[in-house]
């Protein structure tokens, strides 16, 4: 009994040295080398910005106001705002018309649908700054917390958590080098997420996220999701009121629109026809050539453009030249002809083009080589042998940070019901996409942007998997778009 007693005295001693050797462990050394999952998560929070750590980093400010946009497969892009005063009080809207109001005294929640209701107190311990600008992890918050093992996520090593709070479950993924939330993953039937945070930059000695990229593969609600932060600003003018119990209503998220605010944009709306006709590189908008067959007055939308190497192409406004206004007018009465050749016989249309491709020549009746809808900075093209320019969305971002060489954001969303073939050609990324699936490219906003697109089935052989030869004229045709912005191979 007496041997017993002591090994129990003993364990105790030892407990107490190791916590005592872990308390006096520094920063530094627990960052380099973690003694398990409490210093693990210790890490991730300071790496969030919370706790004594984040109110240090950022003690300089007392307010901040954040927008993100986000864009959902399937709808309509929207921005989401987050602003908040020390020590206390934060709001946070959505587009769709949610509100959430927390403060020392209250939390009150406004639903989509416009009902407000009262919550239970959510007391905040740490900076409020830090919760808007990096939104916590469920590893940081949540009780029930354990570590599943060190894997590799993207190739770089990381710690595997598995959270646990009231709502469910959630494995979590933290960077084993800045301990910051890379990966989260939740299953279920309605809900079958993965999430992933990437963009990463230094704001106030925190690296925060910029892009947030969420995709559900649930079978009852597929879709994806991307989440780009877009603007913030430290000690912004805010209205006391804001965190009041009458403001219920978003004030702060306007509809989120593609290209640069206060920038006005002439591109036309519908499908463009470009081609080389008498030595220059034309574009005309089908409906305004379809107006002119018809008797009525097509607006002036015919222009030509100079491409550079490394440059996109710029489009000329009205010609100031009284020779070159006719040229444009010819140009586009001769390409109004060439639609309505194609519009007789669709089927015929497509056979030529086809056929076409096949020879890399432009067939006769058919309006060019090649199919482009302008978007915002840059354009969508498609081969004349699979137009699916009508079949992605694009999403513009622009990031605003002073990063020439990378300094935009576009994704291109698969909105039809077929596998696409997308090539995002300033990434140099070539991808099959089945439908709702989204890609990602950054690219130098003077450059502009292009995608090629085209229907799989018609790129590559159903029997082999090879490419035809309209996958041939495909692959022409981004090699001169490669050449055009000068990222080649």
């Amino acid at each position: 009994m007496r041997h017993a007693r002591l090994h129990i005295v003993a364990a105790i001693l030892v407990c107490l040295a190791t916590t005592s050797f872990a308390t006096g462990r520094t920063r530094a050394e627990r960052w380099r080398a973690p003694a398990g999952t409490r210093e693990i998560l210790m890490n991730h929070r300071e790496a969030q910005g919370l706790g004594d750590h984040g109110k240090e980093k950022l003690k300089g400010f007392s307010a901040i106001r954040v927008t993100r946009k986000i864009t959902r497969s399937g709808a309509a892009a929207y921005n989401n705002a987050c602003e908040a005063k020390e020590p206390d009080r934060i709001r946070m809207e959505s587009g769709t018309g949610a509100v959430v109001i927390n403060t020392a005294s209250m939390r009150i929640e406004t639903d989509t649908a416009g009902t407000v209701n009262r919550r239970p107190l959510t007391p905040y311990h740490d900076s409020v700054i830090a919760m808007c600008l990096v939104p916590p992890s469920k590893s940081a918050t949540s009780e029930k917390v354990r570590m599943i093992g060190k894997e590799r996520v993207d190739g770089k090593p990381a710690y595997h958590m598995l959270a646990i709070d009231d709502v469910g479950q959630y494995d979590e993924w933290i960077d084993a080098a800045n301990y910051t939330l890379v990966q989260r993953k939740q299953s279920g039937v309605i809900l079958n997420t993965v999430e992933q945070w990437t963009d990463f930059r230094n704001v106030s000695g925190l690296m925060v996220p910029f892009d947030h990229f969420t995709r559900n593969t649930s079978t009852l609600n597929p879709w994806t999701e991307d989440e780009a932060l877009t603007r913030f600003d430290f000690d912004p003018q805010i209205n006391d009121a804001d965190f009041s119990a009458e403001a219920t209503k978003p004030t702060m998220t306007g509809s989120a629109t593609s290209g640069s605010a206060g920038t006005p944009t002439n591109q036309p709306s519908g499908s463009v026809i470009s081609g080389n006709i008498g030595g220059q590189n034309v574009s005309v908008n089908v409906n305004d050539a379809l107006a002119t067959l018809s008797g009525r007055q097509p607006a002036a939308q015919a222009t030509t453009s100079q491409p550079a190497s490394g440059t996109a192409n710029v489009s000329s406004g009205t010609p100031a030249a009284e020779s070159q206004s006719t040229t444009s007018n010819n140009t586009q009465a001769t390409v109004a002809n060439q639609v309505a050749q194609a519009a007789k016989d669709p089927n015929a249309t497509v056979a030529a083009a086809q056929a076409a491709a096949a020879n890399k020549q432009v067939p006769s009746g058919v309006p060019g080589p090649s199919v482009v809808r302008q978007i915002g900075h840059g354009q969508i093209i498609s081969p004349a042998c699979s137009d699916a320019t009508n079949l992605v969305a694009i999403d513009e971002v622009s990031t605003g940070y002073k990063d020439p060489s990378a300094d935009m954001r576009f994704t291109v969303t698969n909105i039809g019901t077929e596998e696409l073939y997308v090539d995002r050609v300033n990434c140099k990324e070539v991808s099959r996409m089945k439908p709702r699936d989204s890609k990602r490219c950054i690219y130098a906003s003077k450059s502009g942007w292009v995608v090629v697109v085209a229907k799989s089935k018609d790129i590559f052989n159903p029997s082999s998997g090879g490419a035809n030869t309209c996958g041939e004229g495909f692959n022409a045709l981004t090699t001169m778009q490669e050449s055009k912005l000068g990222v080649g191979k």
